[in-house]
């Protein structure tokens, strides 16, 4: 501290200077750090393969998606959306997967739905799957580091999910014998854990994990449950890349007797993409 002493009408006068203290940012008295939301965006794309089988009304039999040629993999939009704040994350993702007039001659007799297919016939399919989630996350614990740190080298980390996903699908097949259509939608709560690995300052390791059920009654009911890893490196602190192997598996029943619509099977393959966090 500085003082500075001079004299008026024989009055001495002090005066003290110091180190102003230094005043908060507007940004800091706006927005506290401790309740900033964060953003984190996941476009990719995904080279799955829709496979199972599918019963249509009219007939007790399935048909099987290989034996028409529908488990062809192929690029699909595949995207998620996360907001955090401290040890809470809602995120929503989705992804949808179809393939158009797939034309196949079949090789044996088949009975789609109410449609009666010979040896021989040319069937033109269609297939979409579409699937969409809401889900609320929280943390557990404070991961840390080998070296005791914070989020530091070889911290791991694990988030409780729940949520709603939703399922949406439209299935078509043309025959000499007619055309048979079915479009369907479910909605079912989900449960899961989601693991991190920061393997290091600039590369994670996730594995995540969920299943749900919902049997409404009425033959309609619907289960679910999805294996997702992924390995995301970030070159620069927030953007990064990102590839890794998803698997969604759902069985879905609506209806009873002759009437019932059921498809069983999974969508899976590698994705890869981008991560933009703001």
């Amino acid at each position: 501290m500085k003082t500075v002493k001079f004299m008026i009408g024989g009055i001495c006068v002090v005066l003290a200077s110091g180190a102003r203290a230094q005043e908060p940012s507007t940004d800091d008295v706006l927005t506290p750090p401790a309740d900033r939301w964060t953003i984190r965006f996941e476009p990719s794309a995904w080279y799955a393969a829709p496979g199972g089988e599918a019963r249509l009304p009219g007939s007790s039999a399935k048909v099987q998606f290989i034996d028409l040629n529908l488990d062809q993999p192929r690029l699909a939009p595949y995207g998620e959306l996360h907001f955090r704040n401290g040890d809470f994350r809602v995120s929503l993702s989705g992804f949808s997967v179809s393939l158009d007039d797939v034309a196949t001659v079949v090789s044996a007799p088949m009975q789609i739905g109410s449609v009666a297919v010979g040896a021989g016939d040319l069937v033109v399919s269609s297939v979409s799957i579409t699937s969409g989630e809401l889900v609320g996350a929280m943390q557990i614990g404070s991961p840390r580091g080998l070296d005791g740190k914070v989020n530091g080298d070889f911290a791991l980390s694990f988030e409780l999910l729940g949520g709603v996903r939703m399922y949406h699908v439209d299935l078509s097949f043309v025959a000499p014998a007619g055309r048979i259509e079915a479009d369907e939608f479910f909605l079912t709560p989900v449960v899961g854990v989601k693991s991190t690995i920061n393997v290091h300052e600039r590369f994670d390791i996730d594995l995540q994990v969920m299943g749900g059920a919902l049997p409404v009654g009425g033959g309609r009911a619907a289960f679910c449950m999805e294996i997702l890893n992924g390995y995301v490196y970030r070159p620069v602190p927030n953007v990064g890349v990102q590839i890794g192997y998803r698997l969604s598996y759902c069985s879905l029943e609506d209806g009873e007797g002759i009437s019932a619509f059921e498809y069983s099977g999974a969508v899976a393959g590698i994705f890869a993409g981008v991560v933009v966090r703001f």
